[in-house]
């Protein structure tokens, strides 16, 4: 598993401090830095070209309130046909404001009703919450294909190229 944040201070640097695995990247623009734990990736000129990289290469995104960027992210992200999980109690893009895509506030039918609603809930603890968003996650992943193992010694690079032309070697 592999986590993602845009960088930004705020609920990302919060996720970021407290992320328990080695997976963790940061997407930046160019000549900037996160600062935050993990790997920052610098991808796009500016902030605008780095929102638009950012939502096309994840499965899953979760959204946690959010304005605008969070809003174009999702829909990249939704339009493309990966899973957004939107934190909907939190207000914001997503509960749907700013454009954010109405079909990502809907239930995926193998989810558990009772799950989406508790991303709802505001009379929900945030434990349950974010419990129900682990389950939602599970089933999700449940419906993905099971990726194939690479073959013993063979090695895989990813080369992210960005909007302003610049390759950037991942992995």
């Amino acid at each position: 598993v592999i986590f993602v944040t845009g960088g930004m201070k705020g609920v990302q640097e919060v996720f970021a401090n407290n992320c328990l695995t080695p997976g963790l990247y940061h997407l930046v623009p160019i000549g900037q830095a996160s600062g935050f734990p993990g790997q920052d990736v610098e991808v796009g000129a500016d902030l605008d070209q780095r929102k638009k990289v950012f939502g096309q290469f994840g499965d899953i995104y979760i959204t946690i309130e959010g304005g605008p960027g969070v809003a174009q992210e999702a829909r990249d992200a939704f339009e493309r046909g990966a899973a957004v999980v939107p934190m909907i109690r939190t207000g914001g893009a997503s509960e749907g404001k700013m454009n954010f895509p109405a079909g990502a506030l809907e239930a995926p039918p193998f989810v558990a009703p009772e799950h989406w609603e508790l991303l709802k809930s505001k009379e929900a603890s945030v434990e349950e919450s974010a419990n129900a968003a682990v389950e939602i996650i599970g089933a999700i992943l449940s419906q993905m294909p099971v990726p194939q193992p690479l073959d013993a010694g063979e090695e895989v690079e990813i080369i992210v190229r960005t909007m302003a032309g610049h390759e950037v070697v991942v992995a």
